[in-house]
């Protein structure tokens, strides 16, 4: 019967070096990103099957934006720094650093929905570093796959910051014109185009 007289250092360099192992952890790391973003339906803690007030997390701790804004572009550094990193990686990861910022200008309204805040803090501290990581991993940092991989995961993630920011905007929109019908109600004019 064959042994190997490696030991187990020299398996564990083996399976390190395998490019197959190391995009299948890469593409694990993706999934494992894109439950905690898009969610587990019925098993994720914060459906309405939980108790929200028994979630921990559904009150994030007090929030810095320009700490989260700063973190986002170091991440953004750490990967334009990185020798060989494709292009397309490059441009979907500052689409996502300047909607995250977009959407940090707005954190005081976000104060109302402690979720939404949670959700960009995560998306810029946890996600976009982890995004960046598995990438950066890779010993091919132009092969097809990874680039594909990493883009899509950023798009996701830009995508729920454009959504949040969009809802802020939304509810912002809808208290003005509330406020302006009240004023029209007050002091006698009709409501226009109505």
């Amino acid at each position: 019967m064959p042994t190997s007289d490696r030991g187990a250092g020299g398996a564990v360099a083996d399976w390190l070096g395998s490019r197959k192992n190391i995009v299948a952890t890469v593409l694990a790391l993706v999934v494992l990103v894109l439950h905690v973003v898009v969610g587990l339906g019925p098993a994720c803690p914060s459906s309405s099957s939980a108790p929200t007030s028994a979630a921990p997390w559904s009150h994030p701790r007090a929030g810095d934006p320009q700490a989260l804004a700063a973190a986002t572009r170091r991440e953004e550094q750490r990967l334009a720094y990185a020798n060989g990193a494709a292009p397309e990686v490059q441009r979907a990861v500052a689409a996502l650093g300047t909607s995250l910022r977009s959407t940090l200008t707005q954190w005081d309204e976000l104060a109302e929905v402690p979720e939404q805040q949670l959700t960009v803090r995560e998306i810029a501290e946890e996600h976009l570093p982890a995004v960046i990581s598995g990438y950066l991993e890779v010993p091919d940092l132009r092969h097809p796959r990874a680039v594909e991989e990493t883009v899509e995961s950023a798009a996701v993630l830009r995508e729920e910051s454009e959504k949040i920011r969009a809802a802020v905007l939304e509810n912002s929109l809808t208290e003005l014109s509330s406020h302006a019908e009240a004023l029209r109600l007050r002091f006698g004019r009709l409501p226009r185009g109505r």
